[in-house]
């Protein structure tokens, strides 16, 4: 008798255990929900604002959905599939759906094939939705059961240790250890299953409630649109967690979010209960207020969270100070989706982005007007690199001691056939973050070389150069051809390059830069001195000029400390040997003190605006005196 009531409460013991594995159907239903929700997402970020890193991550999550739905074809789950005839025809469709982006992801870059995929989510998100739901739900009828089993298991084995306390003290000793040993495992069951439930809604690093728990709390929150109760989003992220997350490791980043997570907890928690913080993956984070704490004083809410997360974050490795930038929007009387008020605060976050970063910057209607001419401007970029409607204009640049033109530096410029003139303040940075700007940057100088040969010998060229062509590892070879083809001899090009670019990769940048002079092709550091390393610059490279902002050139009649600037710049620079060139001159008065001061050259409007190739090869003639554009006394 004592063998069979042990082997019953052994066996119950392993059937819980086993039973208690479902619990893996759920975990896997909801990581598929969670993915194709990340997945959605990032292709509709990509989509809004063009930035590259949404392209990467959405193309990250579509692999992972992918093998997601082959874990979902085998082992357990595809037992629970098979359980049902219309879950197995809801997964077949769901594979379908997802195989048939592929082809779209390829063409990722292309409007068309992003409307494609997000039209093909959201045929394939409700599908995703019930069967990870189904999942889940089976997994806690199983979790019930299983909790139900072991209660009888335990009460029968109680009733027996009663009647084998008379029979014989060792089986009583011998079944209170099982029935310890019951509980413990009924315990365990019971843990385990609460564990799963906060697990599936709580971020694992920071212990704030995650995206699933975000997109719950967001839809009970707008079930109250059209009630009068008021709502605002905040959506943050961190400016320059990547470099630090690279520079210091991934540890003190996460000690980082960490840190960050507490203090959003902590000042939203100083405003009232009203207020949730979740961190939606990354360094994303965002506050959800409701009520009270959503009528008033919202943006100075915003900004006394800035303020906080600028404080310096104690970590293992020392202090580190980060920034961050909020996007805010509020609930109106026309919204009706809980999507409306994510979508408006995103588009303020990215706004804010644009304008330096650092900042909390509330939505207005006019950023989806902005994202629409967004949209319009990249979807028509590539018929207007092909159709010619990007095209260079010349700025001169002189000796300010001869006052002869010297160089011209090669400005692009978008005519376009309906929007008309499109500023390049506007459409390089949407070039940049589509993936454009190396044929837009190829078409100007290829255009500048061949301009260039129509012009006398001794005057140089300047062009642009961007980071993303610079980093091409057949950067070198495509100049040589463009020279080659040109017929200019390499030092009459001149390739202007900012501080910014160093941010990325600088050693390869550096042997770039190197590989182009080593053809005799000049390098000229653009806006010296407005980057945060310029002094360092100028110790890893050999310069052939350096041009000195604008904003100093401006400021240098009223404030005194642009004297003392374009004073170190030109006399530190005079020590090296490097040249210096003086942008945005636009008075006489200038001209005269930047010359007083050691600025060999000059730019700006005092000698010429921007101007097509025929305007300036009639402004540099053969004559020698049709090339001194320096008036007397008025601005050209």
């Amino acid at each position: 008798m004592a063998a069979f009531i042990q082997w019953q409460v052994k066996d119950a013991s392993e059937e819980a255990v086993s039973r208690a594995l479902q619990f893996d159907l759920s975990w896997t239903g909801t990581n598929g929900r969670l993915e194709t929700s990340e997945l959605e997402k990032y292709v509709a970020k990509y989509a809004a604002t063009g930035e590259q890193r949404y392209a990467d991550q959405a193309l990250v999550f579509y692999q992972v959905l992918q093998s997601r739905l082959n874990t979902w074809s085998a082992g357990g789950f595809r037992i629970f599939l098979d359980r049902s005839p219309e879950r197995t025809r809801r997964f077949e469709e769901l594979g379908a759906l997802i195989h048939e982006l592929e082809s779209q992801f390829a063409n990722l870059s292309e409007p068309e094939a992003q409307q494609t995929i997000l039209r093909k989510l959201e045929q394939a998100s409700p599908l995703v939705n019930r069967i990870g739901g189904e999942a889940h739900s089976e997994s806690i009828a199983e979790a019930s059961e299983v909790r139900q089993r072991l209660q009888q298991r335990h009460f029968l084995d109680n009733v027996l240790s009663v009647g084998l306390i008379a029979i014989s003290g060792l089986l009583l000793v011998a079944m209170s250890f099982l029935n310890h040993w019951l509980r413990q495992a009924h315990r365990r069951a019971r843990d385990s299953a609460d564990a799963f439930a906060h697990q599936a809604r709580h971020d694992a690093l920071t212990g704030l409630p995650n995206r699933f728990a975000f997109g719950e709390a967001l839809k009970g929150a707008t079930a109250g649109f059209g009630t009068g109760q008021p709502m605002a989003l905040f959506v943050i992220d961190l400016d320059g967690f990547k470099p630090i997350n690279d520079a210091l490791g991934h540890a003190a980043g996460d000690e980082l979010l960490q840190s960050v997570a507490r203090r959003v907890r902590g000042v939203s928690g100083d405003w009232g209960s009203c207020c949730q913080v979740f961190r939606l993956g990354g360094d994303e984070f965002t506050v959800l207020m409701k009520g009270e704490c959503a009528s008033h004083r919202v943006i100075e809410r915003a900004n006394e969270l800035l303020a906080a997360l600028r404080k310096p974050h104690k970590i293992t490795t020392g202090n580190i100070i980060v920034d961050a930038t909020i996007g805010v929007a509020r609930s109106d009387a026309e919204m009706t989706g809980s999507d409306e008020i994510f979508v408006d605060a995103d588009l303020a976050l990215s706004r804010a982005k644009a304008l330096g970063k650092g900042i909390a910057l509330e939505y207005e209607p006019s950023m989806h007007a902005e994202l629409r001419r967004r949209s319009e401007i990249e979807a028509a970029l590539p018929l207007a690199i092909h159709n010619g409607e990007i095209f260079p204009y010349y700025q001169p640049q002189v000796d300010m001691i001869s006052n002869r033109i010297v160089g011209v530096e090669a400005l692009a410029r978008w005519r376009h056939p309906s929007l008309g003139w499109i500023s390049p303040g506007e459409f390089i940075p949407i070039a940049e973050s589509s993936g454009r700007i190396c044929d837009v940057g190829q078409l100007i100088l290829t255009a500048a070389c061949e301009s260039a040969m129509q012009l006398p010998a001794d005057i140089r060229i300047s062009v642009n150069i961007s980071v993303a062509q610079l980093i091409r590892y057949d950067v070198v070879d495509l100049i040589k051809n463009v020279l080659e083809r040109s017929g200019l001899a390499p030092a009459r090009l001149k390739l202007e390059v900012t501080e910014s670019i160093f941010m990325k990769d600088g050693d390869r940048i550096f042997a770039t830069l190197r590989a182009l002079k080593a053809i005799g092709v000049g390098i000229s550091l653009d806006d010296f001195g407005t980057g945060y390393s310029a002094l360092s610059y100028l110790q890893h490279f050999a310069w052939d000029e350096l041009k000195i902002d604008r904003q100093f050139v401006r400021s240098l009649e009223a404030e005194e400390e642009s004297h003392h600037i374009v004073d170190a710049v030109a006399s530190l620079a005079g020590r090296l040997g490097i040249p210096v060139t003086a942008e945005g001159i636009e008075t006489r008065e200038q001209h005269l003190m930047l010359r007083a001061r050691g600025c060999k050259f000059g730019q700006g409007y005092l000698y010429g605006k921007p101007m097509t190739f025929d305007a300036l090869r009639q402004a540099v003639k053969e004559d020698g005196h049709a090339r001194n554009v320096i008036p007397s006394y008025s601005v050209v």
